[in-house]
C-alpha cells in the first residue's frame, strides 16, 4: 500500500516545534553540498552529533590516513536539534549541506522530507563488505520507506531493567535472577519496598520530556501483545491490550505502591530504589556508581518480550554520483567491524549488524559491561517507533493523556482513547 502523502504544513509545524526555530520552506529540492574534488581525492563533509568522546574524529582521521580516494571533513554538532536546524536552513538556502549525516533515527524521516535522501539499496547490493540482511530486521525496516532505504542504523540502545544486587540479597532475593514477568516485577517490588527504599522507579520520574512517556507506554503495549501502529503508521492501540498495559503502569505506582512519582535525586544510584526502568545509554553511570552491585536485564514482560530501540542513523544527501559514492565509502567504513566495535566500546551502545554482534572483538568488549550484555539479550525483540516525519508531534500528542493517567488524573481507558484520537489526527495531518 502506498504511503499517505505527508501534509507539508503539518510537517513544517512539526519541525518548528522540533527545533524551536522559525518555519521555512520544506519543499524537496536539488541541493548543493559542501563537498569538492581536489588533488585527486573527493572531499566530503560529515555532520555528526556523537563527537570525539565516541571516537568519531579518531575514526575519521584513520579513514583519511588509510586511503587517498576520499578525504573526510568531520564536523561535530553537539545536539540532534541543532543539527536538524542546520539542515533545514541549508536546504532552504539551497547551499551548505553536508554529504553525510549521523543523527538520531527519530529525525531520518524528517530529513528525508527536507532533502530527499539517497537510496542506499544499490550500495547494499553492490558492496561485498556489507549486506542488508546482516542488520537486525526491525532496525533496517524502520528506515525502508516505500522500498527506499533512506538510512542505516549505526549503533543501538534499548530500555532495560537495572537492579541493585545488594538490595536483592538484603531482601532474600537471588541477585542473579531478576524478575522476568509483570507478576514477578510486582512480587519483587513488594519485597524490596520499605520506608526508606522504593522497589521500582520509572525513568520518566526524572525527565518529563514528552517522548519518554510515549516511548515507555509503547513498550508495555508491545509486551502485552498489542500493536501501536500498522505499516502505514496508522494507530492501532485503542485496544484492551493497550488499556491493560497503561493500567499496569498506573498500578505499579497507585495500587501496589512499589514506586513513586517523586523519588529522591539519584535514588537508584544512591541505593534508595532497588529497580529502575532506564535506557542502556545510562549504563556507564550506573556501573560507575554501583560497580559489581549493578544488575541489568531485559524488561519483565506480560506476553511478549519487547523493548523500544533507539540510536543514530547514517544517511547520504543527494549531490552527484562521485560524492554520493564517496559518502557510501565512508558510511561502509563506519559500519565495519573495527569502527562499530570502537564506537560501542566508547559509547556503551551495541552493534546493529548481527555478524558484528557475534564477533570475538565485540564479545570481548561486551564481557566488561553488564549493560551491553543485557542490551544484546533483547535485540532480537527490538521494536521501533513510527517512521513518519510527523511521529514526533504525534508522540507528543499521545503523551499528554498518558501522563494524565500516570498521575491518576484520567482512567487508563479514557487516556488510551484520547491518545489514540490525538495521535491519529497529527499523523494524518488533520
Amino acid at each position: 500500500m502506498e504511503r499517505k502523502k505527508i501534509n507539508r504544513f503539518a510537517l513544517a509545524a512539526f519541525i518548528v516545534l522540533l527545533i524551536f526555530s522559525f518555519a521555512s520552506c520544506t519543499k524537496k529540492q536539488e541541493t548543493k553540498t559542501t563537498a569538492s574534488s581536489t588533488g585527486g581525492s573527493t572531499q566530503i563533509t560529515i555532520w555528526e552529533m556523537n563527537g570525539p568522546g565516541r571516537g568519531m574524529q579518531e575514526l575519521a582521521d584513520n579513514f583519511n590516513r588509510k586511503q587517498s580516494e576520499v578525504n573526510v571533513n568531520n564536523e561535530f554538532i553537539p545536539s540532534h536539534t541543532e543539527l536538524v536546524q542546520k539542515v533545514q536552513v541549508s536546504a532552504a538556502a539551497n547551499s551548505g549541506l553536508p554529504d553525510v549525516i549521523l543523527v538520531d533515527m527519530f529525525y531520518a524521516p524528517v530529513i528525508n522530507e527536507l532533502v530527499g535522501l539517497v537510496d542506499l539499496n544499490p550500495y547494499l547490493a553492490s558492496d561485498p563488505s556489507i549486506s542488508a540482511d546482516d542488520f537486525y530486521e526491525s532496525l533496517r525496516k524502520f528506515s525502508n520507506i516505500n522500498g527506499k532505504q533512506i538510512s542505516l542504523h549505526a549503533q543501538a540502545n534499548n530500555i532495560l531493567l537495572y537492579y541493585n544486587k545488594k538490595l536483592f540479597r538484603d531482601a532474600g532475593l537471588d541477585p542473579e535472577k531478576p524478575p522476568i514477568s509483570w507478576n514477578e516485577l510486582i512480587q519483587y517490588g513488594q519485597r524490596l519496598t520499605k520506608p526508606d527504599q522504593w522497589g521500582f522507579i520509572f525513568d520518566f520520574t526524572y525527565n518529563n520530556y514528552y517522548e519518554i512517556f510515549s516511548w515507555e507506554f509503547q513498550v508495555f503495549v508491545w509486551q502485552n501483545g498489542g500493536e501501536m501502529w500498522d505499516n502505514n503508521w496508522q494507530p492501532k492501540f485503542n485496544t484492551p491490550e493497550a488499556v491493560e498495559a497503561l493500567q499496569f503502569m498506573m498500578d505499579i505506582i497507585h495500587k501496589y505502591n512499589i514506586s513513586t512519582l517523586a523519588p529522591p535525586d539519584s535514588a537508584f544510584d544512591q541505593g534508595k530504589a532497588a529497580m529502575l526502568l532506564g535506557g542502556s545509554w545510562e549504563g556507564a553511570d550506573h556501573e560507575a556508581n554501583l560497580g559489581a552491585d549493578l544488575g541489568a536485564a531485559p524488561l519483565p514482560y506480560s506476553k511478549i518480550p519487547a523493548s523500544n530501540t533507539g540510536g543514530e542513523h547514517w544517511m547520504i544527501l543527494p549531490s552527484n554520483k562521485a560524492r554520493e559514492d564517496a559518502g557510501w565509502k565512508y558510511v561502509s567504513y563506519m559500519l565495519s567491524e573495527p569502527s562499530m566495535v570502537r564506537i560501542c566500546e566508547l559509547s556503551g551502545m551495541v552493534p546493529t549488524r548481527i555478524s558484528i554482534s557475534n564477533s570475538a572483538a565485540f564479545q570481548a568488549v561486551a564481557s566488561k559491561s553488564i549493560t551491553m550484555r543485557a542490551t544484546m539479550e533483547i535485540m532480537n525483540h527490538s521494536r521501533m517507533r513510527a517512521a513518519s516525519p510527523l511521529y514526533g508531534a504525534a508522540s507528543e500528542a499521545l503523551s499528554g493523556p498518558i501522563q494524565q493517567a500516570i498521575y491518576n488524573r484520567m482512567s487508563a481507558r479514557d487516556a488510551v482513547a484520547a491518545g489514540y484520537d490525538a495521535f491519529y489526527k497529527v499523523i494524518n495531518g488533520l
